[in-house]
Parts: structure tokens; sequence; C-alpha cells
């Protein structure tokens, strides 16, 4: 395949699935607004530490099916209405022992009991997202993500206009909040396992070697739950041993700094499959080039982000949320550091290296809940975000070790853009555009 054409498709796909992402993203902040000046940051807290626990059972019972669904309906689209129905039935299963799983933690029975019906809601978020994640994984698969991308469009939307209602109504609860949240994503799921029976013209079924594909789950599912846990781990430590309010002021922060990982996950998604064919050194080139770009478009992100937020933040959310502030500037540094060391671990994955990012993962989340069980005792949501970036630049230097080990390139390189970067960008945009 040519590398610049290549290039030039997928620079294309980026800026589709980014634009798209950042209006959803602009959807959701606007949402946040509303739910924080409606409820307070105590509030906040509540909502955020449900909507934690509900990705955290997600993440439990999802066990890699999402990221195998994307492998083996890559390589045969023939297994989408297979898989659809499998992942059906299992989800159905996997509620049952989720829901089990969230009463069983005691320091959840005393929240939960703080606030009218608050379990029922998180146990219906819980399955809401791993329908989500199951389903959103098989269209993925078969090159359906512009239609994942407007169906989390029409959900951000229902959300939106939902809360302006009940905002303008006079009906913000806590519970009415998690209400609206759990039905815009209700409509999603229905909205997708929908079409997905709905769906025609896929090839023949292809049969699956089950011990391959359970050896690929687990593979993956290792690897998906120690992210999960690197990037959450700190706030849901923070939910054990902090107030609600330190709790909603962590989430503003984490919401906001979470626009920095937008870029690397659509990057992760597209470039992953592109170079999965490569030859090492060509595979070398494309990641090394995606690191640079995406570290320099997230260092200016931080750099606006940080700026932007000690006017935003008490202007938008109220003065009650102005300490969420320096939990941003914190947070906005941890997150440039894992947008790089998320596309580093393309090369990884994509030579038979799974273990090295796996790895990686574990070591942050290791550390991140080390320091937040230390910091955040005493200093609520600003140890939880110390811990955070801590544990962010110790998996950075284990991953940009291991990659300049390999590819023999420069630090510096691999996190700036240079000027025949600069020069061949404004080319390839010229010629997007002409």
């Amino acid at each position: 395949m040519d590398f610049k054409l290549n290039r030039g498709k997928i620079a294309r796909l980026i800026i589709e699935t980014y634009a798209t992402r950042v209006f959803n993203l602009a959807v959701l902040f606007v949402s946040d607004i509303l739910i924080s000046r409606m409820i307070g940051t105590e509030g906040r807290g509540y909502v955020g530490a449900a909507k934690l626990w509900a990705m955290l059972a997600c993440m439990v019972f999802t066990f890699g099916l999402d990221s195998t669904a994307i492998y083996y309906t890559g390589a045969s689209h023939g297994r989408f209405h297979r898989l659809a129905r499998q992942y059906l039935g299992y989800a159905a299963v996997a509620f049952f022992f989720g829901a089990v799983m969230l009463w069983g933690v005691d320091h959840l029975k005393n929240l939960f009991g703080n606030v009218s019906g608050l379990y029922l809601l998180t146990v219906g978020l819980f399955a809401a997202a791993l329908l989500t994640a199951l389903f959103n994984a098989l269209f993925i698969g078969i090159g359906r993500l512009s239609f994942t991308n407007k169906l989390l469009t029409v959900g951000s939307g229902l959300l939106l206009a939902s809360l302006i209602f009940i905002y303008f109504s006079g009906y913000g609860r806590i519970t009415t909040v998690l209400q609206v949240i759990l039905l815009s994503q209700a409509v999603n799921v229905i909205l997708l396992v929908t079409w997905a029976f709905r769906i025609k013209g896929l090839d023949e079924p292809k049969e699956i070697n089950r011990k391959e594909f359970a050896r690929y789950s687990v593979t993956q599912y290792v690897s998906n739950i120690g992210g999960f846990f690197y990037m959450r781990g700190s706030a849901i430590i923070l939910t054990l041993v902090a107030s609600m309010s330190e709790v909603g002021l962590y989430s503003i922060a984490q919401v906001m700094t979470d626009m920095l990982l937008i870029l690397p996950n659509i990057l992760i998604n597209i470039v992953f499959p592109a170079t999965a064919g490569m030859e090492r050194p060509d595979a070398i080139r494309r990641i090394s080039e995606t690191a640079r770009f995406c570290s320099t478009i997230s260092l200016i992100g931080l750099l606006a982000l940080s700026l932007a937020a000690f006017f935003i933040v008490p202007l938008l959310f109220g003065p009650a949320f102005k300490p969420a502030v320096g939990m941003i500037w914190v947070l906005a540094a941890g997150a440039w550091m894992a947008a790089v060391s998320m596309v580093l671990s393309i090369y990884f994955n994509v030579t038979n290296q799974p273990r090295i990012p796996a790895f990686a993962v574990w070591i942050g989340f290791a550390t991140s809940a080390a320091l937040t069980v230390l910091l955040a005792p005493h200093w609520g949501g600003y140890g939880a975000a110390i811990a955070l970036v801590l544990s962010r630049f110790a998996v950075l230097c284990y991953m940009l070790t291991l990659y300049v080990r390999e590819s023999e390139e420069n630090v510096f390189d691999l996190l700036f853009l240079s000027h025949e970067d600069w020069r061949r960008g404004g080319l390839l945009l010229k010629g997007m555009l002409g």
C-alpha cells in the first residue's frame, strides 16, 4: 500500500472522527455544567461515584470481549451476527453478577443508602455501559466507526435536551440527573442492538477457534482492566477515602482534562490497524510521526486548557468549583504524558509485544493506587491528581525507554514536530482541502 496515499486517508479519517468527538464532548461539557449547577459539588460527587463504579463493573465483566470483537469481526465480517447473539446472552448473565458485585462492596452500601434509588441507577448504568462497549466494538470491527459516532451524537443530544428541561423546570435532583443519564444511554443501546440484527450483506459465517478466542480475550482483558485502573483508579479510591465534595471537584477536573485524550484514542483506533501489516521500519516511521503529532498538539491543548480553566470553571460551574482549577493544572500535565504513552503502545501491539503496554498500565495503576491512598486522605482531590500524574510520568519513562531502544529514535524527535513535519502537514492539509 502506498505510504503517502494511506497517510492522506488516515488524516481525513482522523479529522472527521475528531470533529465528531469534539462536538459530542462540547455537548457533554455543557451537560456537566448544568448538572453541577443543579446539584452542587456534593451532588456532583454522588453522580461521579455512581458512574465510576458502573464503569468499573463494566470493565470487570466485559472480560476483553470488546477488543476481541474488533479483532475477530475485522478478520471476517461474517462473524458479526454470531458474536452479536452470543454477546447479548453473555450480557444478561454478566448483569446479574455485576449487580451482586456492586452490592457486595461495604462502602457502597453506605453510599447507596444516602441517596434513594442510587443502587438501582448504578446497576442500570452498568448494564447500559456493558452493552454499549460490546456492540460498539462489533460495529467498529466491520468498519462502521461513523455509525457509532452518529449514535454517540444522538445520545449526547438527548442527554443535553433532557438536562435543560429539568434545569429550567426545577426538578434537578441527584436521582433525576442519574435517571436522565441512564435514559440517554438506554436509547443508545436500543439503537445499537436493533441495528446490529438488521444489518444485511455480510460474508458467510466463519468458524471461530474457541481456545484462540478465549486466549485473546484474556490477554486483552488483563491489558484493558489494567488500563482502566490506571486511568480511573485514583478517582475510585477517592470515593472511598474522601468526601463527596472532593469527588465532585475531582470529577470536573478529570472531565475537562480528558479532552486531551480524545486525539490519542482516535489515533489508536485508526493507526493501529493501518500499521498492523507493515514491516517494522515502516511501522516505526509511522508511529514515530504519529507520536510527534500527538505530543505537540496535546501540549498546545494543555497550555490552552490550563489558561482557560482559571476563568471558565468558576464562571460556568459556579464559585464552589473554583478549587478544581488547581486539579486541572496538575491533571493536564498527566494527560499529555498519557497521550504520548498511548501512541507508543501501538508499536508494541503491532509487533506482537502486547505484554509491554499491559505491564506498563499495571505499573501506572500500582503507583497511582499507592500514592492516592497515601495522599488523598490528607489532600483530597489534589492528592489524587498528584498521584495520577506521578504514575503517568513513570509509565511514560518506561514506554519511551523501550521504544527508543528498539527504534533508535531520539526522545526529542518523538515529542515535538520538526520543521519538515510542519511543512509536510501544510502540504497535506492543502491537498485535502484542494
